[in-house]
C-alpha cells in the first residue's frame, strides 16, 4: 500500500495505490471513486477493504480523495462537479502509470458513481455502480431530511437544536456545502448525465429498491445494457441510526471482487 500525491501541483489530490500482491499479478487495474460527504466517513474503510480483497487477487488499485474532500488539498467551498471529474481523469491517468495497464476499471460508491457514470474516457474496460445515487435532488432531499431529524435526535442532544442559517451554504450532516455545488449536486442525474463509454457496466445494490431496477431498464434503453445484481446486505443509507456506523459490507465487496477478477479470467 502506497500513499501519494498526484495531478496539479497546485491542487495535489491524495491517493493509495494497491500493488498486485498475487504471485501472478492480473492485467487488471481498478479505480475507486468515493462517495462524498458524510457517506464518505461511513464507507472509507470498507473501500480500503475492497482495494486490499482486489489487491491480493492480483489487482492494481488506486482509491483517491477528489479535491477539497479528505486529504487533498482545498477546502469544500471551493469544490465543484467539474474539479472531481477532471481528477477522476487525473486518478486515471495515474493509475495507468503505475500499473502499466492500459484499460482499466471504475467502482463508483453512492455520489461516486453518479461522478463515475459522467466520466467520460474511452480507456474504461467496466463500470460498476454501487448503490449509485440516481437523482442528485433526492439524494440532497434525503440529506437535509437526516440533518433535521439529528438536530431532534434526544439521543444526541438534551433539547433540540435549531438548524444554522447561512445564506451562502447548507449545513448537512456536519458538511457546510455551498450554494454552487449544492446546486451543481442538485441538477446531477445519472440517467441524462450517463457519459460513460465502459464496454460494459455493472449496477450492484445492497438492498430491493424499484428505483434501481428501473435504472437498469432505462440505462438499457439507451443500449448501455448493464447487468444487474442484488445482494441482501442493506447500508441504511437514509437511516438516522446508521449515519455513524461504518460500512461494512462483505458480501458486496467479496462480489464485486470475484466480478472483476473473473471477468478478466473469462
Amino acid at each position: 500500500m502506497d500513499p501519494t500525491f498526484f495531478g496539479n501541483k497546485d491542487k495535489p489530490l491524495y491517493g493509495v495505490y494497491h500493488p498486485p500482491l498475487s504471485q501472478a499479478p492480473k492485467d487488471t487495474a481498478v479505480l475507486i471513486c468515493y462517495p462524498i460527504l458524510q457517506e464518505y466517513i461511513r464507507s472509507h474503510r470498507a473501500l480500503r477493504q475492497l482495494a486490499d480483497q482486489l489487491s491480493r487477487a492480483g489487482c492494481h488499485v488506486l482509491r483517491f480523495d477528489y479535491f477539497a474532500t479528505g486529504d487533498s488539498a482545498g477546502h469544500l467551498d471551493e469544490a465543484s462537479l467539474s474539479d472531481w471529474l477532471e481528477n477522476i481523469q487525473q486518478a486515471e491517468n495515474e493509475l495507468r502509470e503505475l500499473s502499466g495497464v492500459r484499460k482499466i476499471s471504475i467502482v463508483g460508491l453512492r455520489f461516486g458513481a453518479m461522478l463515475a457514470a459522467q466520466y467520460d474516457s474511452k480507456n474504461i474496460r467496466e463500470l460498476i455502480l454501487w448503490d449509485p445515487v440516481i437523482s442528485g435532488k433526492e439524494y440532497l432531499q434525503n440529506l437535509n431530511d437526516l440533518h433535521n431529524d439529528m438536530l431532534v435526535d434526544a439521543d444526541r442532544f438534551p433539547e433540540p437544536r435549531l438548524r444554522d442559517e447561512n445564506e451562502s451554504a447548507t449545513e448537512l450532516l456536519g458538511f457546510s456545502v455551498h450554494n454552487v455545488l449544492y446546486s451543481e449536486i442538485e441538477k446531477s442525474d445519472l440517467v441524462s448525465g450517463f457519459n460513460s463509454a465502459a464496454e460494459k457496466t455493472l449496477i450492484v445494490v445492497s438492498e430491493a429498491c424499484e428505483q434501481y431496477r428501473s435504472l437498469t431498464e432505462q440505462l438499457s434503453r439507451q443500449n448501455k445494457a448493464p447487468e444487474f445484481t442484488e445482494i441482501n446486505e442493506a447500508a441504511g443509507w437514509d437511516e438516522l441510526a446508521k449515519i455513524e456506523d461504518m460500512l461494512l459490507p462483505n458480501l458486496v465487496i467479496n462480489q464485486i471482487t470475484e466480478h472483476l477478477v473473473q471477468g478478466v479470467s473469462a
